[in-house]
């Protein structure tokens, strides 16, 4: 229990993180009455890149060497990275809400699910291997695309110990795709002649960070918008266990194979949290407290997230990020793609009465993804 609690020499780091991500906080609030553009996850990431490739970063004693940070900062930076960022995924299970479907909705959406998640995965890292980025790269980037974006790589990142280089450049590169989603999905479901209940499920079955699912699914009304976040939540759910199947596959063959050795046991409290909220929502005898206790919560997730995003982007060299950004944006753009391909096809399908014949073209794009995954190589690199 020790480990979790900060000691005098981790202030200086994590007081530094929480200013920077207050002040993306801030920002992004402002932002957010003009426009659904401006996510204060990468602000908080470009804050921290400012600080250190300014001359800031002299000024209040960051390195901006090869080394991480200087002496004063390294401790606390490190502990936001690694015991604040799990704090935050375990917290993060009381945020997730189920919202009911109909039957034939939730029909829809998990065949949706079991065939595109797939392909998105298997899409990232043959790019990613063609462009000869890192393993870690391409599950970063991958369950960023198949869940929630940034939430999902900082979870991601700390069941693998990804490089937080790597963490920072998939955060931003996914981010691309939800820029991209609030601007063309409403006029391409208008034009293919889209219900407004199938585009919100679009929105919530391949809009990556769940703020752009529902700002998108907002674009088609407001039943529309709840169908988005609906849909959302659903894939939020399958962070967990996502996380798990990682923690295995990425696990170190050299070492013996155990449970007990390859889990990332932060996950037993985000799992314990949802339980809590599931049975909170059911139960809890005054909603008012219990209102607040969620939103007490869902702010609490928020600043200790952009806190460790702020970290990340302080150990981010504009060199290697204008060096390796483009090929990241690629792979991400690519699960992307075939994320919100294979959903729209199933939809539009169903809406035209074709929904097996939609969902036969969809598992032959699964086919063909997996094939590629199958003949490409891993980077040489780690």
């Amino acid at each position: 229990m020790k480990t979790w609690i900060p000691n005098r020499r981790d202030i200086s780091g994590i007081v530094l993180c929480t200013l920077v991500g207050l002040l993306a906080l801030a920002i992004g609030l402002y932002f957010k009455q003009h426009t659904n553009l401006i996510s204060d996850v990468v602000l908080a990431i470009l804050l921290g890149v400012l600080v250190l490739n300014s001359p800031l970063a002299k000024l209040i004693g960051l390195s901006g060497t090869d080394e991480i940070v200087s002496d004063r900062y390294r401790s606390g930076l490190k502990f936001t990275a690694k015991k604040i960022l799990r704090l935050a995924i375990i917290l993060m299970g009381l945020k997730i809400s189920i919202d009911l479907f109909r039957a034939e909705q939730l029909v829809l959406v998990f065949s949706i699910l079991l065939l595109a998640l797939p392909s998105a995965f298997f899409i990232a890292h043959f790019v990613a291997r063609k462009l000869n980025l890192s393993t870690s790269m391409g599950d970063l980037l991958s369950i960023g695309t198949m869940v929630c974006g940034a939430s999902a790589i900082n979870a991601l990142t700390a069941v693998i110990d990804a490089d937080q280089e790597d963490q920072a450049i998939s955060i931003t590169s996914v981010f691309v795709f939800s820029i991209v989603a609030l601007l063309l999905f409403f006029p391409l479901a208008q034009g293919l002649g889209l219900s407004d209940a199938y585009g919100g499920m679009w929105a919530g079955l391949a809009v990556n960070d769940l703020s752009s699912s529902v700002a998108v699914g907002s674009q088609f009304g407001d039943d529309a918008e709840i169908l988005a976040a609906a849909a959302k939540s659903i894939r939020i759910m399958l962070l967990g266990p996502l996380l798990i199947i990682f923690a295995f596959l990425r696990q170190n063959t050299k070492e013996k194979a155990t449970f007990g050795a390859h889990f990332p046991m932060f996950i037993l409290g985000y799992f314990l949290f949802f339980a809590i909220r599931v049975l909170g929502d059911r139960y809890f005898p005054d909603p008012e407290v219990w209102q607040f206790i969620l939103q007490t919560n869902k702010w609490a997730v928020k600043i200790l997230i952009l806190a460790v995003c702020a970290g990340i982007g302080m150990q981010i060299h504009l060199s290697t990020l204008l060096k390796v950004g483009w090929k990241a944006v690629l792979a991400g753009g690519a699960a992307s793609l075939f994320l919100a391909g294979g959903a729209l096809i199933v939809l539009y399908g169903e809406q035209q009465g074709y929904f097996w014949e939609s969902t036969i073209a969809l598992l032959i794009l699964l086919l063909v993804s997996g094939a590629l995954y199958k003949i490409s190589k891993p980077a040489t690199s780690p």
